[in-house]
Formats: C-alpha cells, sequence, structure tokens
C-alpha cells in the first residue's frame, strides 16, 4: 500500500510539474510575442523620430527662406520709396522751369 500512494504521489508531481512546465512554455511565447511588439513598436518611434527631425530642418529651411524674402521685400520696399522721391524732385523740377520757361515766354512777348 505505500508502495501505491508512492507511486500515485511521484505521478501527481509529475502531472503538476508538466502542468508548469507547459505554463512556462506558454509565458515564454507570451514574452516572446510582447517582446517582439515592443520591439517594433520601438522601430516604428524611432522612423517618426527620424521623419520628425527631418520635418524639424524643413521648417527650419522654410523660416530662414521667409526671412530672406522679408528682408529683400523691406529693401525692395525702401528702394521702391527712394524713387518715388527721386520721382517727385524730377517732377518738380520740371513743373518749375516749366514756369521758367512760360515766364520767359510771356516777357519776351512783352518786350
Amino acid at each position: 500500500r505505500g508502495e501505491g500512494a508512492t507511486r500515485e504521489s511521484f505521478a501527481n508531481l509529475l502531472a503538476d510539474l508538466r502542468r508548469l512546465s507547459a505554463r512556462v512554455a506558454a509565458s515564454a511565447a507570451t514574452s516572446a510575442a510582447l517582446q517582439q511588439a515592443l520591439d517594433e513598436k520601438v522601430a516604428e518611434t524611432e522612423a517618426l523620430r527620424t521623419a520628425l527631425g527631418c520635418r524639424s530642418a524643413e521648417v527650419a529651411t522654410l523660416s530662414a527662406q521667409l526671412s530672406a524674402l522679408r528682408a529683400r521685400a523691406t529693401h525692395a520696399e525702401s528702394a521702391a520709396a527712394e524713387l518715388q522721391g527721386e520721382l517727385q524732385g524730377v517732377q518738380q523740377a520740371g513743373e518749375a522751369a516749366a514756369r521758367e520757361e512760360a515766364a520767359a515766354a510771356a516777357a519776351a512777348r512783352r518786350a
């Protein structure tokens, strides 16, 4: 009777060991799947970080180009204002010359 109980107890322990071994194998498979999913997310995050870095560089380039265009526009506005001033000076000189010529012609007619 003692030998049969020992065999049954040993069989129960062996069955428990097999169940635990199956659970460990299932946990290892789950862990491996989770690790793979994590690795994929890390790779995706790195790709997004790289893309964001590229976008940041593009934004910086566009910002620099915009600043350069604004500087050129300001320079062009200044040049246009200067030319407008010169044009007004020429027009005023022309009007003054026309008045002088008219006055000289009137004086010549009176003389």
